[in-house]
């Protein structure tokens, strides 16, 4: 988990919002488990080219054990900017943090989201999000 200790280089905190550093650390806290997640992947299977632990797979089973159910899938998508659009009307959702990733040898980052109410959007390998709620 060494690059949770090292901000700005793997987990970005959005500017978009007006936090002081109290705030951003209480966001940190509330998504402990997700960045660590998000962090267990990194260390262990990024430069896996073959990719045989998905980023997908790895959080979704690290959520079951957590949660004791599965990941609830959630409808709707992420605008270029990183906005969650639910497409029902609501508000676009800026992320709270943004994380730096590469997937099955890419050679370009992605970047996977983690918004408010603990919804999650996980870059696909061939792109587009997959969107789920784990709260």
């Amino acid at each position: 988990m060494k690059d949770i200790l090292m901000e700005g280089k793997r987990i970005t905190n959005n500017p978009y919002h007006d936090f002081t550093q109290e705030q951003w650390d209480n966001v940190r806290l509330g998504n402990g488990l997700l960045i660590r997640w998000f962090t267990q992947w990194i260390d262990y299977y990024e430069g896996d080219a073959s990719y045989k632990v998905s980023l997908i797979k790895h959080m979704s089973d690290n959520y079951e054990y957590s949660a004791g159910m599965a990941p609830r899938q959630m409808n709707g998508e992420v605008t270029p900017l990183g906005a969650y659009d639910s497409q029902d009307g609501d508000p676009l959702l800026e992320p709270w943090l943004i994380i730096r990733l590469k997937l099955g040898g890419d050679l370009v980052p992605r970047l996977a989201y983690i918004y408010d109410y603990g919804i999650v959007a996980i870059p696909k390998l061939r792109g587009r999000y997959h969107i789920v709620r784990m709260d």
